[in-house]
């Protein structure tokens, strides 16, 4: 462990000292086994059914990511899009420049679109799972590599 600072960001924080290969990173990622990226937006009509809880990932080398995080069934659906920039510092992903856009309600409704987040999030990479059947990252849960 060591303390690290990335000066564009201006942060001080404590992580391993080599950090995790971004190569590995970069791809989709799901909770569920399913690309939230394409297999819920109908073009014509928007959403479509969709699982109680999902979340999924895309990580671009370009240091670039999405996240698309649903909830349904429960007190008010949800349906959060983020955008943004993306560095590793050892075991953690910090994110910057973020937009996000929400749904929310039943009927769902747009609440904003594309709101500048005025601060950063971050995201600990737990443990990597590069298994012959199955690739997979735990973060906040396991997600699955689907592409």
């Amino acid at each position: 462990m060591e303390n690290k600072y990335d000066r564009k960001l201006d942060i001080l924080f404590v992580d391993r000292i080599e950090d995790f290969p971004k190569d590995i990173l970069v791809g989709t990622w799901s909770d569920n086994n399913t690309n939230l990226f394409v297999r819920f937006k109908d073009p014509i009509t928007g959403m479509v059914g969709a699982p109680s809880f999902a979340e999924a990932y895309n990580f671009r080398k370009d240091g670039t990511y999405r996240l698309i995080m649903i909830s349904t069934g429960g007190f008010t659906d949800t349906f959060l899009y983020l955008e943004g920039k993306y560095v590793i510092h050892g075991n953690t992903i910090i994110f910057y420049d973020v937009r996000e856009t929400l749904y929310q309600g039943e009927p769902i409704k747009l609440v904003h679109q594309n709101k500048r987040l005025d601060y950063e999030q971050y995201q600990y990479i737990h443990d990597y799972y590069p298994g012959p059947d199955e690739e997979a990252i735990k973060l906040t849960f396991r997600l699955t590599r689907i592409e």
